[in-house]
C-alpha cells in the first residue's frame, strides 16, 4: 500500500506541480475510499448506534450505578460498541500509516512553503520552536467528535491525544493532510451503495485496460479511474441508461479502436488476403476500423445492460485465461556483439556518405496514369544531368518501414526471418533497444572502422548527441502526451503528462497523439539537413516521412484528403522540393544515397514493392550489384573499407 501511495503522489504532483493540490486531491480520494468503505458498514453501524442511544438512555434512569453490569448482561451488550463513533478513524488508520511513509519518502515535498510554513518537508515550528499544526490537528478533531456527539467523554479524546502524541514531531505535510481528511471525512455525504448496483460503463472500460497493462507501474491509475467511474454511476444510477445509445458508441470509439485496428491487421496478416495484386492488409486505414467500431458499437447498445455485463463478463474471464500478459519473445538476429559507442571525436575521412530515405516513395513508371511524362520523369531527369546513377524501378523486397530498414541496416536480411512469429510491435522493441539502440550489422562494421556517424532518422545510433534531435522511434517511445493542444486545445492540459498517458494511452488519444508526433518529427528533420551537418560525419542517415501520408508540409503543400491523385501531387511536391535540398549536401567529397524504403501501399492500381533509387559518387560497377534496395547497406559497407 506504501508504493501505491508513492505511485499516486507522483503522478498527482507530476499533474498539478503544487503541493496544496496534491495534498488536497490525495485527501479528497481518500474521504471517497474511506465513505465507499462506510457504506458497506452504514445498516449495521446504524443499528449500533441506536442501541448504544437505547443503553445511554437506561444507564441514566438507574438510581443505582453499580446495576450498569447487570444492564449490560440482560440485553447482551458489548462497551466496545461505543467504538462505532470512531469507526471513521479506525478505517483511516491504514491510509494513514501507509501515506506516512509514503510522504517521508516523497522528495518533492522538499523545500516546499506553504503559507507560513518554510518547509512542509519538516515540522512546522511556528511558535518559537513549538509545532502548531498537531494542536491545530487536535482541536478539529474534538470539533469534530463534538459535532456528531451531545456530549464528549474521556474516551472520545483517546485517539485525538494519541495522534497529538505520535504525529507532533512529523512533517508538516503530513499534518496537513491529515486534517483536511477529518474535515473532508465528516463533510462529504454518505455514499449509499444498494443490492442493485450500477456498474455497466466501469465493466466496459475493464477490456481495454486488460489489453493495456504491459507491467503493473500504471496498474494504479488505472484502478482510479475505473473507482471514479463506478463511483460516479452509482450516483447517477439508471439516469445513464437514457443515454446508452451515445454513450457505449463513445466508449467504443475512444478506447476500442485502436485494439480493434491492431486486431484486424493481425487477422488479415494471418490470412494473406490478395486485393487486385495487393496485400488486402496494406491498404487497411485506422479510419476504416473506427467506423466498423461504431457501426458494431452502436447495434450493441441496444441491449439490455443485463446483457451488456453477462457478455463483458465473458470478454473479460476470456482474457484472463488466455494469458494476456505473456513475455514477448526476443528477436532471434541480434548483431554479433554489439555495443553501444559514444560518438567518435574526431571524423576519419574527409568526405561523408549519406544515406536518405523517403518514406513509401513509389517509382516514377508506377504514377505514369496520375501525372504527366514530364512530372514523372522530371526528378530523375534533372538528377542524371546532374551526374547521379538513377533507378527509376528499383525493387523493394519489404513493404513495411521497420522491416525494410532492419533488413538495410542488416544486409538484406529476409523479412520472412524478421517476422516469424514476431509481432511488429515486438520487432519495434527489439529493433530500438534501449540498451543498444539499434541491432545492426552495418553499425558495428562502420564502428569497428573507426567511422563517426549519426542518425536523422528512425532510431538513433550513439548514446550521445550533440544535438537535441529526437529520432522518430524514440519520439514514438516517450511514455506521455507530446502535442495534443494542437489537435484541441480542450486536451492542453494533457501534454507532458505521465498520469494521463498511463490512464488513456492506446485509446484514440495515443492515434491523435502519434500524429502530432509525427508532425514534429517530419518537420525536425529539414533543420539538420544541410552541408555544415553532413561534413561533421563519416556517415550519416536520414529519413523523411514524405511522401508518405497524411499529405502536407507545413505552409507549402496544404492537405486536401487522402486519395490516390492527392498522393501523386505530394509525391510531385516531394520532388521539386528535394531537388533545391540536395544542392545543400551534394560536393565532389561526398557520396550520396537516395531511396524509397518501399513504394506506395495504398492503391490497388500502384505495386508497393516498386520505389526509386539515386546514387551519387559512386561507380556504375558498383550501382549495378545493388539489384534491390535492401542491398544498400552492403553498398556502404564496402565503401567504408576502401
Amino acid at each position: 500500500m506504501i508504493l501505491i501511495y508513492k505511485k499516486l503522489l507522483f503522478s498527482i504532483y507530476e499533474l498539478t506541480n503544487d503541493f496544496f493540490s496534491t495534498v488536497l486531491l490525495i485527501s479528497i480520494l481518500n474521504s471517497i475510499l474511506t465513505k465507499l468503505i462506510e457504506s458497506f458498514f452504514a445498516n449495521k453501524i446504524s443499528e449500533i448506534k441506536k442501541f448504544n442511544d437505547f443503553i445511554s438512555f437506561k444507564e441514566k434512569t438507574l438510581i443505582n450505578r453499580k446495576n450498569i453490569y447487570n444492564l449490560h448482561s440482560k440485553f447482551n451488550y458489548n462497551p466496545l460498541f461505543r467504538l462505532v463513533y470512531v469507526l471513521p478513524l479506525i478505517i483511516q488508520l491504514p491510509f494513514l500509516i501507509s501515506i506516512y511513509y509514503a510522504v517521508l519518502e516523497f522528495d518533492f515535498f522538499n523545500g516546499k512553503e506553504f503559507l507560513f510554513i518554510n518547509d512542509v518537508s519538516k515540522s512546522d515550528g511556528l511558535f518559537y520552536g513549538i509545532n502548531l499544526l498537531p494542536f491545530i490537528m487536535f482541536f478539529i478533531n474534538i470539533i469534530i467528535i463534538k459535532m456528531n456527539k451531545k456530549e464528549i467523554s474521556k474516551g472520545d479524546l483517546i485517539f485525538p491525544a494519541l495522534f497529538l502524541f505520535i504525529l507532533y514531531n512529523s512533517p508538516s505535510s503530513l499534518l496537513i493532510y491529515w486534517t483536511i481528511s477529518q474535515i473532508l471525512n465528516y463533510f462529504l455525504p454518505v455514499v449509499k451503495i444498494n443490492r442493485k448496483i450500477y456498474y455497466t460503463y466501469t465493466i466496459i472500460l475493464i477490456p481495454f485496460y486488460l489489453f493495456k497493462i504491459d507491467f503493473l507501474n500504471n496498474i494504479f491509475n488505472i484502478l482510479f479511474l475505473l473507482i471514479i467511474i463506478f463511483f460516479i454511476e452509482n450516483i447517477i444510477k439508471s439516469k445513464l441508461d437514457k443515454f446508452k445509445y451515445l454513450i457505449i458508441p463513445i466508449i467504443f470509439s475512444v478506447f476500442y479502436s485502436y485494439i480493434l485496428q491492431d486486431l484486424i491487421i493481425l487477422f488479415l496478416q494471418k490470412t494473406e488476403i490478395i486485393y487486385r495484386g495487393q496485400l488486402f492488409y496494406t491498404m487497411w486505414r485506422f479510419q476504416y476500423s473506427l467506423i466498423l467500431g461504431l457501426i458494431l458499437s452502436f447495434f450493441f447498445s441496444f441491449l439490455k445492460q443485463r446483457k451488456i455485463r453477462v457478455i463483458f463478463k465473458i470478454i473479460i474471464l476470456s482474457i484472463l485465461i488466455t494469458g494476456i500478459y505473456k513475455n514477448p519473445k526476443t528477436l532471434m538476429y541480434k548483431a554479433e556483439n554489439a555495443k553501444v559507442l559514444k560518438s567518435i571525436k574526431t571524423k576519419k575521412n574527409k568526405g561523408s556518405i549519406v544515406l536518405i530515405v523517403l518514406d513509401e516513395y513509389a517509382s516514377p513508371l508506377e504514377l505514369t496514369d496520375l501525372l504527366s511524362e514530364k512530372e514523372v520523369f522530371y526528378f530523375s531527369k534533372r538528377l542524371c544531368d546532374d551526374n547521379w546513377i538513377v533507378k527509376n524501378n528499383f525493387h523493394s523486397n519489404e513493404i513495411s518501414t521497420s522491416v525494410s530498414m532492419f533488413s538495410i541496416f542488416n544486409y538484406n536480411l529476409s523479412g520472412k526471418q524478421i517476422l516469424k512469429d514476431l509481432t511488429k510491435s515486438v520487432l519495434y522493441t527489439n529493433f530500438i533497444k534501449n540498451d543498444f539502440y539499434f541491432n545492426s550489422s552495418l553499425l558495428k562494421d562502420l564502428r569497428q572502422n573507426d567511422f563517426k556517424m549519426e542518425s536523422y532518422g528512425l532510431f538513433n545510433f550513439n548514446l550521445e548527441r550533440n544535438d537535441n534531435f529526437k529520432p522518430k522511434w524514440i519520439i514514438e517511445d516517450m511514455k506521455l502526451f507530446y502535442n495534443l493542444k494542437n489537435f484541441s486545445s480542450i486536451f492542453s492540459f494533457m501534454d507532458e503528462s505521465k498520469f494521463f498517458y498511463d490512464i488513456f494511452s492506446k485509446s484514440i488519444f495515443s492515434r491523435i497523439n502519434g500524429r502530432y508526433k509525427i508532425e514534429t518529427f517530419r518537420n525536425s528533420i529539414f533543420d539538420y539537413f544541410n552541408n555544415e551537418v553532413v561534413k561533421k560525419y563519416d556517415f550519416v542517415y536520414y529519413h523523411f516521412h514524405m511522401p508518405h501520408s497524411p499529405f502536407r508540409f507545413k505552409d507549402e503543400f496544404l492537405y486536401d484528403g487522402t486519395s490516390t491523385e492527392q498522393y501523386a501531387k505530394f509525391w510531385k511536391f516531394t520532388n521539386n522540393k528535394f531537388y533545391d535540398l540536395l544542392k545543400k549536401i551534394k560536393t565532389d567529397d561526398n557520396k550520396i544515397i537516395l531511396i524509397g524504403d518501399h513504394g506506395f501501399r495504398s492503391s490497388k492500381s500502384i505495386n508497393p514493392n516498386k520505389t526509386f533509387g539515386a546514387f551519387y559518387g559512386f561507380t556504375s560497377e558498383e550501382i549495378e550489384k545493388i539489384k534491390v534496395v535492401q542491398d544498400v547497406g552492403l553498398l556502404i559497407k564496402n565503401d567504408s573499407e576502401k
